[in-house]
């Protein structure tokens, strides 16, 4: 498996749109709460949810303390 980073969506700036879910390929997106959460065991990287969100508040973060 390669390394991705996943996304990360600012719950204080999340409207819940769900635009971000419409178009994630993975399915990682799910509604919580009038907010969107990201699933990141199941997120792929591939910033099309960034893309699409009006409000700019989806960004890639770096996974720290990657051990198996």
């Amino acid at each position: 498996m390669s390394e991705h980073t996943p996304a990360h969506i600012d719950d204080a700036r999340c409207c819940g749109c769900t635009q971000c879910r419409l178009v994630c390929p993975a399915g990682a997106i799910t509604p919580r709460t009038a907010r969107c959460r990201v699933e990141e065991d199941r997120c792929t990287g591939c910033g099309q949810c960034a893309g699409v969100c009006p409000l700019r508040c989806i960004d890639e973060v770096a996974l720290s303390n990657q051990s198996d």
